[in-house]
């Protein structure tokens, strides 16, 4: 593999793990947060939502 295309590669992981690292975990808890702000059965649905996304990104669904 070239070092142009290694730099390529390395690039796209990059943005993915800031991705991953930083936006999607923000997300996750405003969402958690405004639901439980809205009331305790809104906030046990988010954390249930929250537990599946979780359990489908370990699993790679």
């Amino acid at each position: 593999m070239g070092f142009r295309v290694v730099r390529k590669h390395a690039a796209k992981l990059r943005r993915l793990a800031l991705l991953l690292g930083g936006l999607l975990p923000g997300a996750l808890i405003f969402l958690v947060l405004a639901a439980l702000m809205a009331g305790a059965e809104a906030g046990v649905a988010a954390l249930l939502a929250w537990w599946s996304l979780c359990s489908a990104m370990v699993s790679g669904c």
